[in-house]
């Protein structure tokens, strides 16, 4: 999962550069962001502490570390759990959720939302294990977890850029979410993993259940999943 991580970062790095002029991000914001970091009159001394009382307490890939912050405004973050039944099959999702604040909250005002699902996965035949979200590098959230399946375990990390530019890694494969943010996960017999990556539309998690009807009725899900090699 090492590796998984130093690949996330490096495509991070050469992917967001060139558009900070056109987010709700400018470059110049970012910098100043980045150096407050560094700069320890901005920190923020109560979330030190509530991070380190909570160190060790979830199991997930990456170890959720303690590291002082300056001061931030986050709209709130979270994982939502959610299950999805298409014929005989059933599948673990997991959603990182993100709450109305100056990064969003024009698109969500129009649509009269008051948060967003801005990355889903679902896995074949998965079992309960830990996930976490984190907005201690805000305006990046990130959330991570550990799926069990007869495979081996499913581990995941998608990092939210508010230029648009977000990333996922799923036990290595990594995906550009411009392209979908919601990802399919079938473990194979011969414990190799299928995807099937798709386009989401603005949801919210009051629209989730919504969101999961649909996909239960396309056409491209279920032929994913009835491909031959699926463990049931």
């Amino acid at each position: 999962m090492r590796y998984c991580l130093y690949l996330l970062v490096l495509i991070l790095m050469h992917t967001g550069t060139s558009i900070f002029a056109q987010s709700s991000w400018p470059e110049e914001k970012a910098r100043q962001h980045a150096q407050a970091q560094q700069d320890s009159s901005q920190w923020d001394p109560t979330l030190l502490k509530r991070d380190i009382k909570d160190l060790g307490k979830l199991r997930v890939p990456m170890q959720q570390g303690a590291f002082p912050v300056a001061a931030y405004d986050s709209p709130g973050t979270g994982v939502w759990f959610s299950q999805l039944g298409i014929g005989s099959r059933e599948l673990i999702g997991r959603h990182l959720l993100l709450g109305k604040g100056e990064m969003n909250e024009k698109k969500l005002a129009a649509a009269e939302l008051e948060d967003e699902i801005v990355f889903s996965i679902f896995v074949l035949s998965g079992k309960e294990k830990e996930s976490l979200a984190t907005s201690r590098n805000h305006p990046l959230y990130l959330a991570e977890g550990r799926i069990k399946t007869a495979a081996g375990p499913v581990e995941w990390m998608a990092i939210h850029r508010p230029d648009g530019q977000s990333m996922a890694i799923v036990n290595t494969r990594v995906f550009d979410l411009r392209f979908g943010q919601t990802i399919l996960v079938a473990p194979q017999q011969d414990k190799s993993l299928r995807f099937l990556q798709l386009e989401a539309p603005l949801f919210s998690r009051k629209t989730l259940p919504t969101y999961l009807r649909e996909l239960q009725q396309m056409e491209q899900v279920k032929n994913f999943l009835q491909q031959a090699g699926n463990i049931d």
